[in-house]
């Protein structure tokens, strides 16, 4: 069981998309992590949570990151309908 950072659901691991933070200078950029393999602390996510995630500042807080984050791949990989593992 994971809990979604947008609605704080706790679901299956299945029903949720990973997603782990690449720091660029003082950047984070949020990407994906559809294979739940990637190194590092990740945050869970159901697909249709992420403004709900942002509005309530959810990344900073799961990551333990203070800087800005862009969300830019991740938002794309979201609207383009990318399926679930």
């Amino acid at each position: 069981m994971r809990t979604c950072v947008g609605c704080r659901r706790s679901q299956p691991r299945s029903h949720l998309l990973r997603v782990v933070m690449q720091v660029v200078q003082d950047l984070g950029r949020l990407v994906p992590d559809p294979l739940a393999r990637e190194k590092g602390r990740g945050a869970w996510l159901h697909h249709e949570c992420l403004e709900e995630a942002m509005r309530r500042k959810a990344f900073n807080r799961a990551l333990k990151f203070d800087g800005s984050l862009e969300i830019e791949a991740l938002a794309e990989y979201l609207s383009n309908g990318s399926e679930r593992r």
